[in-house]
């Protein structure tokens, strides 16, 4: 219906491709907000693949598996990805490792869209501001680092994806 409706409007709408990387449970808390309609306990392993629609623009999230064994593709999706969202809980210091890690893979250090969605429950902890210190020095300000809770998921995922779609858009 969506394609028929495109057709007689004469519009097009862009789509990309978004990488979204780290921790299962972490990506999962991301993606629960961008596809509300999907399963709460989805199994990402070793691949799947969302679609949502915001600002006009059709977001292919590509949710990889947070496997090390399975670096040659990620390194291959990475590199044809138009962004890249990272989900890590800083209370987690296993979450936290992986994004470091993650991070500093010479194909995310050469993108443009970055974003980091951090999860923490202490206000001024001191995991998150050691990881934004690294998104800084990994990044050279290429890296847009969020922070949220709980409870403000919403609105902080949603900063995210428009600033996203605010650099995809230039």
């Amino acid at each position: 219906m969506k394609w028929i409706l495109s057709l007689c409007c004469r519009s097009v709408r862009k789509r990309y491709a978004v990488t979204l990387l780290g921790l299962q449970n972490d990506q999962r808390r991301v993606l629960q907000y961008l596809n509300p309609n999907g399963k709460d306990n989805k199994n990402i392993r070793p691949f799947s693949e969302d679609v949502c629609v915001v600002h006009g623009m059709e977001l292919v999230l590509q949710s990889l598996d947070d496997d090390s064994d399975l670096y040659e593709i990620r390194g291959i999706h990475v590199s044809h990805c138009a962004a890249v969202m990272f989900s890590v809980d800083a209370d987690d210091s296993d979450s936290v490792e992986k994004c470091v890690s993650l991070l500093n893979e010479e194909v995310i250090k050469t993108k443009d869209v970055v974003v980091v969605f951090c999860k923490s429950n202490v206000y001024g902890s001191v995991s998150v501001d050691a990881l934004r210190r690294s998104c800084e020095e990994i990044g050279h300000g290429k890296i847009e680092f969020v922070v949220y809770e709980d409870e403000k998921i919403a609105v902080s995922v949603q900063k995210g994806v428009d600033w996203i779609c605010n650099r995809l858009d230039d």
